[in-house]
């Protein structure tokens, strides 16, 4: 067992550029860009933007709210006036609409940090096509075939140090910028009179969105086991290029599939795992979260995402990762070089 962890933490320091760096640095360059924005007064939250209501004639309907006018109030503080004087835009809101703006607001900011997640499934099948392969390229592999690790052991602490490591630190990159992006934005809302200030409603529904970013990432992760174990098994036996190799299959097999008018699901299903796109059908209900901004909302898009757990393809998927890996680990004992 120690050795495995050894092997994980060797992984983690050979490929800190994937897993810790580049999503740490998205993070921090998306950070400055949002407080030098807020600093020199140029912020635009979309529907929280001042001009999107002073650049309207007569009355306008805000969150349901009609015949509202605005107005600058001192300090040019947003007011709204539905005839009976003018007033912060919270006054008008009953304990379910400020409810519904909070969720709102909670998962509009928390998605300007999906970036990172994406950036995350960019690079990790780079590093996963060339982890075994640079080890026979620079030829420490005789280093380590020196020690006493198996080789399923080396594989196998490459299949949880990547992924895990990769989706964790751009989980934990994530989260701080949303977190700043939330108390950023919190002074806009605020400092304008939309909500009357940081609630407890507000902190759960943040925590609420991140319990469904992290389920997702983790059912994303399940579901794309199978396609990394792939990259794993080229890098252990390609020549060169191990990425283009690994690749090369996700778009030779569709297009055979549609010569032969095969089902296109069949023959597309590695490339949908890699992209995530059984992830993507249970967050159409992120949808109804905006239309309605309700708690129950999200926690019905949490059952959603949880019933992927009962899908014997994806468990299929986790079989066949098993197998790639012993058979990577099989390359890579027979072939040193």
């Amino acid at each position: 067992m120690s050795s495995f962890i050894t092997q994980i933490r060797r992984d983690l320091a050979d490929h800190r550029g994937t897993v810790f760096w580049t999503p740490m640095i998205i993070a921090m360059v998306m950070a400055a860009l949002v407080i030098v924005a807020a600093i020199v007064g140029r912020l635009d939250l979309g529907m929280f933007s001042k001009e999107i209501y002073l650049n309207q004639t007569g009355t306008m309907s805000v969150n349901g709210i009609d015949n509202l006018r605005v107005v600058l109030g001192e300090g040019n503080r947003l007011l709204f006036d539905d005839g009976t004087g003018a007033k912060p835009f919270h006054a008008y809101l009953d304990a379910e609409k400020r409810s519904q703006m909070e969720t709102v607001y909670a998962l509009v900011t928390g998605l300007l940090a999906v970036p990172i997640a994406l950036l995350a499934m960019i690079t990790l099948p780079f590093a996963m096509s060339s982890t075994l392969y640079e080890e026979r390229k620079d030829r420490s592999i005789l280093f380590w075939k020196s020690m006493p690790v198996s080789d399923l052991t080396a594989v196998g602490s490459r299949m949880i140090s990547l992924p895990l490591g990769t989706l964790f630190w751009a989980f934990v990159a994530g989260f701080t910028l949303h977190v700043l992006l939330f108390l950023v934005g919190l002074t806009i809302v605020v400092g304008n009179g939309f909500l009357p200030g940081l609630s407890l409603g507000m902190i759960g529904a943040l925590g609420q969105v991140w319990l469904v970013i992290g389920l997702a990432a983790l059912i994303y992760l399940l579901w794309a086991l199978p396609v990394y174990a792939w990259f794993l098994l080229v890098s252990a036996a390609a020549p060169k290029a191990p990425f283009i190799i690994a690749v090369a299959p996700f778009v030779l097999i569709p297009l055979f599939g549609v010569l032969i008018d095969l089902p296109s699901g069949i023959m597309s299903d590695p490339l949908y795992r890699l992209i995530g796109a059984y992830v993507v059908a249970p967050l159409d209900r992120m949808d109804d979260v905006l239309d309605q901004g309700v708690m129950e909302e999200l926690t019905a898009l949490l059952g959603a995402l949880a019933q992927s757990f009962a899908d014997w393809q994806l468990w299929a998927g986790v079989a066949v990762a098993a197998a790639l890996v012993f058979a990577a680990s099989e390359v890579r004992r027979r072939r040193t070089l």
